[in-house]
């Protein structure tokens, strides 16, 4: 064989690897991705491209590698997911996205959950008791009586002793528990865990002077927020507190659902006001409305649903889910 020949067979066989190196990598370094939702026509974004989906499922073929999606439709929420394509394969997601709730107005007033109906019996209405507070129900009062400094439950027109509690300060609060199994007490730094049935209370020292806390409806949590609200979550044993990157004046949160709150937040400057759904869980906090010209002043909720009051309107509106 001559030289020439050889050169010749060379040079074909380099052009061929190199053309099957480039359409291993490039043309057949693909896979397939398929999306199901639980709606029609809506925008996958990749950061190779965009795509309008018009049925399900739908399929996008897409590089090997990992990648990050969005999925966008009007009046739904966006929806982020990673996924990983490989080469030949196809691979499936499942993805709901959820509804963005409408703000309208209500044709009913709803109750106000925070104001007492009763009053305190006889026997408590005294200077000697500090800080009462009557259970959800109403049938329990948990207070500081100042004679001993103990915890005391009055139900039934007795007291019952729960635990000692001295040098509490006058800015002292109590929270019971959804399941009116345990209290929550704050005294400026310093926070307290009281097991109702075990009378035992634990003590802890904060880095923080919370000004507001709400239980968790499944009793496992609290929120609190300092003066500047700035959102902290703590587990019931008290020994672990988390910073949560989000800013939320607990007064004016409601839960919808477990571990979601629904909040509003008002701007002087630009006479407008936020709604907003935060996740306690996944620390996603998602935008339902921010509306100019439109003020709140009041939240309350009743049989799950969840109202608003402006002030200027004197008109209570509902979150439509």
């Amino acid at each position: 064989m001559s030289t020439k020949i050889k050169n010749t067979l060379v040079f074909s066989l380099s052009i061929l690897l190199a053309t099957g190196v480039y359409i291993w990598f490039y043309p057949m370094n693909k896979g397939t991705l398929n999306i199901t939702t639980n709606v029609s026509e809506y925008i996958i974004t990749t950061r190779e491209k965009t795509i309008q989906c018009q049925k399900n499922p739908c399929l996008i073929p897409l590089k090997s590698g990992i990648h990050k999606l969005t999925l966008n439709k009007d009046d739904y929420f966006e929806q982020a997911q990673s996924t990983i394509i490989r080469r030949g394969k196809q691979e499936k997601l499942i993805i709901t996205l959820k509804k963005i709730p409408s703000l309208k107005i209500s044709t009913e007033t709803p109750p106000n959950i925070n104001k007492i109906s009763q009053k305190l019996p006889n026997k408590l209405n005294n200077k000697q008791i500090q800080s009462p507070t009557w259970d959800q129900d109403e049938k329990q009062i948990a207070y500081i009586d100042r004679n001993d400094d103990k915890l005391k439950i009055w139900k039934n027109n007795n007291s019952k002793i729960i635990a000692s509690l001295k040098n509490i300060s006058k800015n002292f609060k109590l929270y019971w528990s959804p399941n009116q199994m345990y209290l929550f007490g704050v005294d400026n730094n310093a926070i307290y865990f009281i097991d109702i049935l075990k009378a035992t209370r634990k003590k802890s020292i904060l880095n923080l002077s919370p000004q507001n806390s709400k239980w968790s409806l499944d009793n496992n949590y609290l929120l609190l927020n300092n003066k500047n609200n700035k959102l902290y979550k703590i587990n019931i044993s008290g020994n672990e507190i988390l910073s949560l990157e989000v800013e939320i004046n607990l007064e004016n949160s409601k839960w919808k659902e477990y571990n979601n709150l629904v909040y509003y937040a008002n701007n002087i400057e630009t006479n407008s006001s936020t709604i907003a759904l935060f996740n306690t869980i996944t620390q996603t906090n998602e935008m339902i409305m921010s509306k100019t010209e439109f003020s709140i002043d009041k939240i309350s909720t009743n049989n799950d649903i969840i109202y608003f009051h402006n002030p200027s309107l004197s008109t209570w509106y509902k979150l439509d889910f």
